[in-house]
C-alpha cells in the first residue's frame, strides 16, 4: 500500500516522504538502473525493484518508470533544481504469496500514476472520501443534524443500474415535490416521472400521493386527468414505521432520511454541487431490509460556516444530497429550495369525494384584515386549521378545502372554505379516530362561534395575538354555480384556408 509502512507490533503508520513508494524500507533489494524508456508516450528512466514484505509474506518484482525532466519539461519543475521532485509514471508489479500448508498466490498489478503535483497541503486534502464508511467514530464530536417539524423541498432523483456493464442502463430521472408536516400528520408527494408510466397522456406522469395519518388513509391522484383513489396507507412508503397487525405510523423527522445515529458515521467536509457539505456514511450489510441490503449510503449537508456566509439564517442544516450505491445501481438524490416556512394551503382533495355532500361555509373575524391577516398569512391559515381541529370533531385538516381569506366591507376577516363530507373507509394507523360527518362538523362550529370560544392565535414574540370569530357570523353559503352554453350547431362550409 503507497504512503503506508508496518509500525511497531505491525501497526500501520504514514510513511515519510522518501518511503511513500517504498524505495528505502529495509526489505527492499537489488535496486537497479536501467536505462531510459517511455511509458503512456513520456519519456522515462526505468527502474528494477525485487522487494520482500514480511508482514504479507509475499515476494515482488516492480519496474517502475519515472519521468525524465531532462526531457520531459514540468511546469513547476525547473532542470537547475538541486533535488527535483521524482515524478512516477507507471509501475508494473508481479509476485507471489507463499502461506504456510496453503498454495501459492500469485498476482500481477499495473499503477498508473496521473495529476501528481506538488500541494500546499490542508485538512481536505486528507479527508476520507464521501463514498466510503468506517466501523469507528471519527469525530466524536461530530453529531447529525436536527431535522425539523415541517419542511418542503424539490427533489431530483436519478438511478442508474448495472453501472458494471459496460455500457450501463440509460438514467431514470424522477422529480418531486414533497412536503412533511409531522405536527398536522400528513405527508404530501407530487411527481413527475420519466420515462413515462402507464395511463399518460403526455412524455411524463404527474402524480400526486397524500398519506394522512390522522386517519390512515392515502390519496393518489392523477394530475392530468384528477382520477383520484384512496386506500389504506402503504407500509412501505417513504414516511410510515409498519407497527404489526397490518398497521402503521408516521415517521419521526429523523426517521424520515434514515437518520440514525448508529448507523451513520461522520467522514469530513466535501463539495456538493458547489455548496460546501459535511457528510455522513453508513453501510447496511446483509441483515438488513431489502431496500436497504449490502448498500452505502451517504448523506451531504451544508456545512454552518458556509450557510452562514452565503446569507442563510435557519437553525437548522441544510440537506443537500443522497447518494446510494447497492450493487451495481447507482441512485443519487438532490434536494433543491429547502423551506421550514409552512404552506398558505393543503392540497384540494374535492376529487376524492362526494360534491353533492359538500358543505360552502362562510364566517367572519372581529379583526382588521390589513393587521391581522395581510402581515401573517401563513400564520393565520395555520391557525385557522388548528382551530377547528381543536373546536370540533374533525380529524384532519384535509377536509378543509379552497380556504379563501378576504378583506369585508368594513376591513374585517372573512373566511370561506368548503367542509369536505367523510369517507366510509377504515385507515390503519395506530389509534384511528372515527370520522364524523360534516353536518355535525358543522354544528359544532357553529355552536363554537356563537359561545364566544373559537379563536385563532396570530404572530409571534410580542406581535402575538389571539382574534375571535363574530358571534353569529356562520353560515352555509352556495357553491359557485357554472353556466354551461351550448355551442351553435356546426354548419357545413368551404375554405380555402387550412383545415381546423
Amino acid at each position: 500500500m503507497f504512503g503506508v509502512i508496518i509500525g511497531p507490533h505491525d501497526s500501520l503508520e504514514i510513511s515519510p516522504p522518501a518511503g511513500f513508494y517504498h524505495w528505502n524500507d529495509p526489505g527492499r533489494l537489488n535496486i537497479s538502473y536501467k536505462g531510459r524508456d517511455t511509458s503512456r508516450g513520456i519519456n522515462t528512466t526505468k527502474w528494477w525493484t525485487c522487494e520482500y514484505d514480511s508482514y504479507r509474506y509475499a515476494t515482488a518484482f516492480t519496474e517502475w518508470h519515472l519521468a525524465d525532466i531532462t526531457s520531459f519539461q514540468l511546469p513547476y519543475v525547473s532542470p537547475q533544481e538541486d533535488n527535483p521532485p521524482v515524478l512516477p509514471v507507471s509501475a508494473d508489479i508481479t509476485g507471489v504469496v507463499k502461506r504456510f500448508r496453503q498454495n501459492d498466490t500469485y498476482f500481477h498489478f499495473r499503477y498508473d500514476f496521473t495529476h501528481v503535483s506538488r500541494i500546499q497541503p490542508d485538512d481536505e486534502h486528507f479527508e476520507i472520501p464521501a463514498n466510503m464508511f468506517c466501523m469507528r467514530m471519527i469525530y466524536e464530536d461530530a453529531q447529525l443534524p436536527t431535522i425539523p417539524e415541517y419542511f418542503k423541498f424539490r427533489g431530483e432523483q436519478v438511478n442508474v443500474n448495472n453501472t458494471n456493464a459496460e455500457v450501463p442502463d440509460s438514467p431514470i430521472l424522477t422529480l418531486s415535490i414533497e412536503e412533511y408536516n409531522h405536527r398536522l400528520g400528513l405527508y404530501i408527494q407530487d411527481i413527475i416521472s420519466t420515462p413515462v408510466q402507464a395511463y399518460s397522456i403526455n412524455d411524463k406522469a404527474y402524480l400526486r400521493m397524500v398519506d394522512d395519518f390522522n386517519t390512515g388513509l392515502s390519496y393518489q391522484i392523477n394530475l392530468e386527468s384528477g382520477d383520484c383513489q384512496v386506500s389504506p396507507i402503504d407500509g412501505q412508503s417513504v414516511d410510515t414505521v409498519r407497527m404489526g397487525n397490518g398497521l402503521v405510523q408516521m415517521r419521526d423527522t429523523a426517521a424520515f432520511f434514515d437518520l440514525s445515529p448508529q448507523s451513520y458515521r461522520y467522514i469530513g467536509i466535501h463539495e456538493k454541487r458547489g455548496i460546501k457539505c459535511r457528510v455522513w456514511t453508513a453501510f447496511y450489510g446483509p441483515d438488513q431490509t431489502f431496500a436497504e441490503y449490502m448498500s452505502l449510503y451517504a448523506w451531504y449537508f451544508a456545512d454552518p460556516d458556509w450557510m452562514k456566509q452565503n446569507g442563510f439564517r435557519d437553525k437548522f442544516s441544510l440537506p443537500v444530497a443522497l447518494e446510494i450505491t447497492k450493487g451495481n445501481s447507482y441512485t443519487e438524490f438532490n434536494l433543491f429550495e429547502w423551506t421550514t416556512v409552512a404552506s398558505l394551503s393543503h392540497p384540494d382533495l374535492s376529487s376524492c369525494y362526494d360534491v353533492n355532500q359538500t358543505m360552502n361555509i362562510q364566517m367572519t373575524f372581529k379583526a382588521r384584515f390589513d393587521q391581522y391577516y395581510a402581515p401573517v398569512k401563513t400564520d393565520f391559515r395555520q391557525g385557522f386549521y388548528s382551530a377547528l381541529l381543536k373546536s370540533t370533531s374533525l380529524v384532519s385538516a384535509l377536509r378543509i378545502a379552497d380556504l379563501d381569506v378576504q378583506p369585508s366591507s368594513t376591513n374585517q376577516i372573512t373566511v370561506q372554505f368548503k367542509l369536505l363530507d367523510k369517507l366510509n373507509i377504515t385507515g390503519d394507523v395506530v389509534n384511528a379516530t372515527k370520522q364524523v360527518a360534516s353536518s355535525v362538523i358543522y354544528q359544532q362550529l357553529v355552536t363554537a362561534v356563537d359561545a364566544g370560544t373559537f379563536s385563532v392565535d396570530v404572530g409571534a414574540g410580542k406581535a402575538s395575538a389571539v382574534i375571535y370569530a363574530a358571534v353569529n357570523s356562520t353560515s352555509l353559503v352556495p357553491p359557485p354555480h357554472i353556466r354551461f352554453i351550448k355551442p351553435p350547431p356546426k354548419q357545413e362550409h368551404s375554405s380555402s384556408g387550412f383545415p381546423a
